[in-house]
């Protein structure tokens, strides 16, 4: 089992190459960050309440992401999630291949839908929309990182023959992980991304049916369950809470921490670290 950490960067936040550091010395695995490229005057939270001060204030992942390999030599670098739907495939698939390159091939591309719809219409990405726009640029990405000369015709990306290099460090590119908890979120992610980025907690959730869901999905689209990842996000710092989920066919547990000066967050650091040796014996 491999433990991890996601947040959000800030100007007032720990400093992102630090972060990644203090990650990396405490023996943890990995660190995630979440993207909003922008939140609208006018919005409808998700989580059914004003949204906190640091979503309004997240710095770009990709670039922050950058500091944080600069910084470091081991952990892996990820996203939780990108709202790719707001995203240009070809700009984003030379970006990710230049971070995944630099990075040494420790890139990890978590992507969503987008959970606030007046975002995505700044975008021009309806709600009945964001699917399939997520899909073909999902496709899109893999059609440009695996092909000399890559071109994709969808009814949302379309593009003949190009030349996009550099391509990604690893062969066949960075896994992509669809985040969230629907039926047919789950049959998404089996179908055409590289694995599943669920959260702990969500609701009335039943994190185990879901994982037999996902890989009966992946069974039925004639992927190899095996192959595909489950990522738990956003859990709790907490071994008793866990312990139910360590004995699932888990990659990876993330736990979930606030947007934090460094006083603040060392401490937090080191109880993940407490947790992840705890639940690792």
């Amino acid at each position: 089992m491999k433990f991890g950490i996601q947040t959000k960067v800030t100007l007032s936040s720990m400093a992102v190459s630090e972060l990644a550091c203090a990650i990396e010395e405490r023996g943890l695995e990995s660190l995630f960050l979440a993207e909003y490229t922008h939140i609208p005057k006018r919005h409808k939270s998700p989580f059914g309440g004003p949204l906190p001060e640091p979503f309004f204030n997240t710095f770009d992942p990709l670039i922050a992401l950058t500091a944080a390999a600069g910084a470091t030599s081991r952990i892996m670098l990820g996203t939780c999630v990108m709202v790719v739907v707001q995203r240009d495939p070809i700009v984003l698939a030379k970006e990710v291949a230049t971070l995944d390159q630099l990075s040494g091939g420790r890139f990890i591309l978590g992507v969503g839908a987008g959970g606030i719809p007046e975002a995505n219409l700044n975008h021009g990405v309806s709600s009945k929309q964001r699917w399939d726009v997520l899909r073909e640029h999902v496709m899109a990405l893999k059609a440009i990182w695996n092909s000399a000369e890559p071109e994709f015709h969808g009814s949302v990306v379309n593009f003949d023959p190009i030349i996009s290099n550099p391509k990604p460090k690893r062969a066949g590119g960075p896994p992509i992980l669809l985040g969230g908890h629907t039926p047919r979120t789950i049959e998404r992610a089996a179908q055409y991304c590289d694995g599943w980025f669920p959260g702990f907690g969500f609701g009335n959730f039943d994190l185990r049916a879901g994982i037999d869901a996902f890989r009966s999905a992946a069974a039925r689209a004639g992927r190899t369950p095996d192959s595909l990842a489950v990522n738990v996000v956003s859990t709790p710092i907490d071994a008793a809470k866990l312990a139910a989920i360590i004995d699932l066919p888990i990659e990876r547990i993330v736990f979930q921490v606030p947007s934090e000066a460094r006083e603040t967050m060392l401490p937090i650091l080191d109880r993940c670290a407490a947790v992840a040796r705890q639940l690792s014996r």
